[in-house]
């Protein structure tokens, strides 16, 4: 079966699962009416609607079941997003007009990653849709309707829904699903290896250097596809180790090979800046995109500056805060290296 095809199946059965969940949720409201029919059930369905639309619950409950079993299985928490609300170790910030989608980033203690605590933390999100859809389901059938417990009710359905949807395994352009990723780990793919590999290296730099970090857990690995997000992520950790200990032809050419791997994806932010950085400073170009890396990211700044020479203060002072030694160390030196560019 093809990638397209498997897709294809996803969207037909998450569909039919979101209408079962919608179709759950208003036979709930329809006979809680119905067995109550005080201004108190009308109060909480009118909660109900106004929420589900501006606040999704059952993205939340996802989100947090990861957070929970990410940190029983020992794991440092770097941030929790849903729906353009970014909580991290940094504060909170908004983007609005993102989808209904969450995101819960956790790196091991360490360094020390394996793979019956990743998957502990993978099935996080799905176990506690489930717990949380059952207990309030059963509720629903034994207890008394009351207002305040009828508002949390209706979410019940949806949040069943939402680990249903996530342990289904198939791979998406945006990633790999809960399901896809358990699967992954089970059979100790390539993909798993250098997934493990990269979450323990990125671990490793929140208390140590590149310096620190043994070579052979970022080259010794087998080969994924260029268009996966981990070799994204593994290309970004190579090429600033090479850099960081002193190897600026290997850092090149492992930025090239992440410039060839973009031609035909979707890019992140902290890759085109880092690419452009490189294009400016490692390889002594004229780069002149001087509407690009606009933001305020410690990426953004430092490649702001590499470009047109702006902004220095603004670069070091965030490198300056950033809590990640290894981050901080590598952001420094690269600041350092456009600083011998501009004399």
């Amino acid at each position: 079966m093809s990638g397209r095809t498997k897709r294809t199946l996803y969207d037909i059965v998450t569909f039919i699962l979101l209408l079962c969940a919608l179709a759950g949720t208003f036979a709930m409201a329809f006979f809680a009416v119905i067995r109550g029919g005080k201004l108190g059930e009308y109060i909480a369905l009118a909660a109900f609607c106004l929420v589900a639309l501006a606040f999704p619950v059952q993205v939340w409950i996802h989100e947090l079941g990861h957070l929970f079993c990410g940190l029983l299985s020992g794991y440092r928490f770097v941030s929790l997003s849903v729906n353009g609300i970014a909580i991290g170790t940094r504060g909170v910030s908004f983007r609005l007009g993102k989808a209904y989608v969450g995101q819960t980033q956790m790196l091991p203690k360490n360094g020390k990653v394996s793979r019956s605590g990743f998957a502990f933390f993978t099935i996080g999100g799905a176990l506690f849709g489930l717990i949380y859809g059952g207990v309030f389901m059963t509720l629903y059938f034994l207890v008394p309707i009351t207002p305040a417990l009828l508002f949390f009710e209706l979410f019940a359905p949806l949040a069943i829904y939402e680990a249903l949807e996530a342990v289904y395994p198939c791979e998406l352009p945006a990633g790999r699903t809960d399901g896809k990723m358990l699967v992954e780990l089970k059979r100790n793919s390539a993909y798993a290896k250098v997934f493990l590999s990269v979450i323990a290296a990125q671990g490793m730099l929140a208390d140590r250097t590149y310096a620190e970090i043994p070579r052979e857990l970022l080259f010794k690995l087998p080969v994924i596809r260029a268009d996966e997000v981990a070799y994204f992520a593994l290309a970004q950790l190579r090429w600033q180790y090479l850099f960081y200990n002193g190897d600026e032809a290997g850092a090149r050419e492992q930025l090239r090979r992440l410039s060839g791997a973009c031609e035909d994806a979707e890019v992140p932010e902290q890759v085109r800046c880092d690419l452009l950085y490189a294009e400016r400073v490692l390889e002594g170009g004229d780069c002149v995109d001087q509407d690009a890396c606009r933001g305020d990211s410690l990426a953004e700044l430092r490649t702001r500056y590499a470009l047109t020479g702006e902004g220095r203060a603004e670069a070091v002072n965030a490198a300056e805060k950033e809590r990640y030694t290894g981050i901080r160390a590598v952001e420094l030196k690269l600041i350092e290296r456009a600083d011998a560019l501009k004399k």
